[in-house]
């Protein structure tokens, strides 16, 4: 279903539950749209377009607005955008943020931009050039980048990666690059399959990973975990484990 934003001075509140995914019509123009086990508040302002991702993952095509810069916070990082469309995966330790089109500025929460974001007097849809540590344009992310910021502000970049993957959750896949363990089960766990995924040791859930599977089909990726050196699934009493092999055993 598709949610129209009305009474735009007021913030508004979003919930997806198990196994649902919304779309949101911004009155601006702009599309949210939300993963499974996401909450999301808007407020369209006179001055700003503020959004609060408190949980979960959203993608955001934004409608063109230099008078009302669009700003998503999530956690202790500050995104802000002009004719942008990006996604933003918001984790317990950590949360992503990936361009699809034109750029987007990265900052802390409590340092916003007053401004639109410009990357050394580029356009920000052209998507060329790669910014540079140490200077302005650092925390400036243009189409094929994505940058991942932990809880303590530090912020790790990377770049050339497949656009059409960033968002591939819209189209019921999850895709991972080098991701711990335990974000892929929190993907997973997000859509409530039955039994829930359980990690059970501190090695295992940091082990890192790359795959796209099936987000409907768990199945698919505990035989990929279940294959690894070093890694085992097991199923006891309705739950589903899985662990180091030098572990004890849960």
């Amino acid at each position: 279903g598709v949610w129209q934003l009305t009474n735009l001075s007021l913030w508004h509140s979003y919930t997806t539950g198990a196994d649902e995914q919304r779309a949101l019509a911004l009155a601006d123009g702009s599309q949210v749209h939300l993963n499974a086990g996401s909450r999301l508040q808007v407020r369209l302002g006179a001055s700003a377009r503020e959004l609060r991702l408190l949980e979960g993952e959203a993608f955001f095509q934004v409608a063109a607005d230099p008078a009302r810069p669009f700003r998503v916070h999530a956690g202790q990082t500050l995104i802000q955008a002009v004719g942008t469309a990006f996604n933003v995966n918001r984790r317990e330790q950590e949360t992503t943020v990936s361009v699809m089109e034109g750029a987007v500025r990265i900052t802390a929460a409590d340092e916003a931009p007053a401004s639109p974001p410009r990357a050394n007097g580029a356009d920000p849809g052209t998507g060329a050039g790669n910014a540079h540590a140490g200077t302005a344009a650092a925390d400036i992310l243009r189409p094929g980048e994505e940058a991942r910021i932990d809880l303590t502000g530090d912020l790790v970049r990377r770049t050339g990666l497949d656009i059409a993957a960033m968002s591939a959750w819209r189209r019921d896949w999850l895709v991972f690059v080098d991701e711990p363990l335990a974000d892929i089960v929190s993907g997973f766990n997000r859509h409530k399959h039955s039994p829930q995924i359980r990690i059970a040791d501190e090695r295992a859930a940091r082990i890192r990973l790359s795959g796209v599977f099936d987000a409907s089909d768990p199945e698919s990726m505990l035989l990929f975990v279940g294959r690894l050196e070093g890694l085992a699934v097991r199923r006891s009493d309705g739950q589903i484990i899985i662990f180091s092999r030098n572990a004890a055993h849960p």
